[in-house]
């Protein structure tokens, strides 16, 4: 934004832009209103991309972990995202690319997932509209948060798919990597 800003003597915030040429459509605005309430408070997020990292998501030709580097994994995230809900003392939303892993989080008080198929939108090409709403309703979820953590870990992925939603409503945005 700041070299198109600078070279068109313009003032566009990438958010204002996001919200002006994207208007939810009333099945997603549904489920973000269903999501909202069921969050009923304000909230805090934490993202995850495992890739294919813990065996439940196979994306390209990304690795799988042996079993018990994959639980080491899982350990530690969760013991982040434990710390992180304790600091805030606000409910956490856990977006993820790991159904098992958003299982396993789905068992702790306070925190919410989003139920759904989880595909990555350039590995499937077919699927049924329903299958891309998850990836839709996180993505807004999260932009609608008080504040979104990044949080990575080996050879977990740095995704950008958190800090885009950070900037649809100029929400704080950080990267832990453990």
């Amino acid at each position: 934004m700041p070299l198109l800003n600078q070279k068109f003597k313009t003032n566009f915030v990438w958010g204002n832009l996001f919200n002006e040429l994207f208007k939810p459509t009333p099945k997603l605005e549904e489920q973000l209103n269903y999501h909202l309430n069921r969050i009923s408070s304000n909230y805090i997020a934490c993202q995850f991309r495992f890739q294919s990292l813990l065996g439940d998501f196979k994306e390209y030709d990304f690795p799988t972990l042996p079993l018990d580097k994959q639980q080491s994994l899982i350990t530690a995230c969760t013991e982040t995202l434990c710390e992180l809900q304790k600091r805030h003392n606000l409910p956490v939303l856990v977006t993820s690319d790991s159904s098992g892993y958003l299982s396993h989080v789905s068992k702790l008080e306070n925190i919410f997932i989003i139920p759904g198929d989880i595909v990555h939108i350039d590995c499937t090409h077919d699927a049924a509209e329903n299958i891309y709403m998850k990836s839709f309703v996180d993505f807004m979820m999260l932009s609608k948060a008080d504040k979104i953590y990044s949080i990575v870990a080996g050879q977990m992925y740095p995704s950008e798919f958190p800090l885009y939603a950070a900037k649809v409503n100029n929400v704080p945005f950080e990267r832990i990597i453990l």
